[in-house]
């Protein structure tokens, strides 16, 4: 964990990022960018990623670059995926969560992680099935899909009467 942020044009030759991840503690947290990612850690710079954190992924964001992390280099563990579809947030706007998460008394992951559309913060899940495999696994064996509609039920004659009238047939 580290809480010293270097700016882009320092960033050239730094190996590791500094990620605020969304949990109840100070400061930001040392990763290492994956040797297949073809990227300067300076380009991460205020995007949006997913890490491992203790046996769960969470969404962070990338608040910097350093050279020399708090925690030993053998013991930083790798961004799991970027984050695509969202916003690269501002140098300001990451200037901005600093000063709160200061005056707060919190994380800045605290503040800057829930602010993020849930649908974009969420991590990939390995135990839950993506709604293409559920429907691929529908036409296999039968049962319904997602995207189904279920049948409707069948209207009693005064049901059938109130229905009509409601709709204005």
């Amino acid at each position: 964990m580290s809480d010293e942020v270097n700016s882009p044009n320092q960033a050239a030759s730094d190996p590791f990022v500094l990620v605020a991840v969304d949990v109840p503690l100070p400061g930001l947290f040392d990763y290492a960018i994956p040797s297949s990612w073809d990227i300067r850690p300076s380009d991460l710079i205020g995007q949006m990623v997913i890490v491992p954190w203790g046996t769960m992924l969470r969404a962070g964001i990338v608040f910097g670059t350093t050279a020399q992390p708090a925690t030993p280099p053998e013991k930083i563990r790798a961004l799991h995926e970027r984050v695509t579809g969202a916003p690269v947030f501002s140098a300001q706007w990451r200037d901005l969560i600093q000063f709160a998460a200061t005056y707060y008394h919190c994380g800045p992951g605290e503040l800057a992680v829930p602010v993020i559309p849930k649908v974009l913060r969420k991590p990939p899940s390995t135990s839950r099935r993506t709604v293409e495999q559920r429907r691929t696994a529908s036409r296999k064996t039968g049962e319904p899909s997602v995207a189904t509609k279920p049948e409707q039920p069948t209207l009693t004659v005064s049901q059938a009467i109130a229905y009509d009238k409601l709709i204005g047939q």
